[in-house]
């Protein structure tokens, strides 16, 4: 906001002040301490909505010849929360959002928008629209990639500008858990010797957890979608225990093959 005054040719510089209380006594707190005496002063809003604020300007060499400007109405953006996600997926969530606060003007677009980056925003990153209002709301998040890690923030928007709530992460779970087992004892199942015949029967977002051992093949997906294998399991698949060696693994159908940590890929 541009404060702007009449200097009265005044010399030396002088103080801003602002009271969200009516101009009330001691209610005033600094916009800045000291500035020069132009008559222009560009003032970038912060803290809480108020419909009966008064600017105050102080020449420090002399504050008898004060002035005040109100009432004044400042807005401010949509105080908004965001919920912990639920209903996790191997492509979707849910997330609700509250509005504690509508910043002085109706709240026109509320939802979610999310991101594989921290504090997603809706101008940059794919969101969801619940309506306008300031009811409490239900987002589903969906079109998610399996065993990803995303950020999510829910947002309200008023003609002041977009507020935020926290930013929440999760990591989307994955369509199916395949076993690799150079001795076929997984303990778990479907369990496979080889990773080649894992890959056969997996589809788009599974996972492959591998044994730590060696496999003298270059693992193909042949399929289109996403794959993710991860290697250097213990005999339980309960924790990370060693590497698994492999040859140089390929992706030949047009789909993508994730090769998590704990693999070493060998010369053939």
């Amino acid at each position: 906001m541009n404060v702007e005054w009449d200097t009265k040719s005044i010399s030396g510089n002088v103080k801003i002040s602002i009271s969200r209380e009516g101009g009330k006594n001691n209610s005033f707190e600094t916009v800045i301490a000291s500035t020069e005496n132009d008559g222009f002063y560009e003032w970038k809003v912060t803290g809480p909505a108020s419909v009966n604020s008064v600017i105050k300007i102080e020449p420090l060499n002399d504050t008898s010849k004060q002035t005040s400007q109100g009432l004044i109405t400042i807005y401010d953006v949509p105080t908004v929360n965001t919920v912990p996600i639920s209903s996790i997926t191997d492509s979707s969530a849910i997330s609700d959002g509250n509005i504690s606060s509508n910043g002085g003007l109706s709240v026109t677009q509320k939802g979610v928008c999310w991101s594989t980056s921290p504090n997603p925003t809706v101008a940059l990153t794919t969101k969801t629209n619940e309506g306008s209002g300031t009811d409490s709301f239900v987002s589903s998040v969906t079109g998610l990639a399996p065993g990803t890690a995303y950020h999510l923030r829910a947002y309200a928007t008023n003609s002041a500008g977009t507020g935020y709530g926290d930013d929440i992460s999760f990591t989307t779970s994955y369509s199916s858990t395949l076993y690799v087992d150079a001795d076929g004892q997984c303990g778990q199942e479907p369990c496979y010797e080889t990773i080649q015949l894992a890959l056969e029967a997996a589809q788009d977002g599974s996972l492959i957890k591998v044994d730590a051992d060696t496999f003298l093949e270059s693992p193909n997906w042949k399929k289109a979608g996403t794959i993710t294998i991860s290697g250097g399991w213990n005999n339980s698949f309960s924790e990370h225990y060693g590497v698994s060696e492999i040859y140089n693994p390929l992706a030949s159908g047009g789909g993508t093959l994730k090769l998590q940590p704990n693999f070493k890929v060998v010369s053939q």
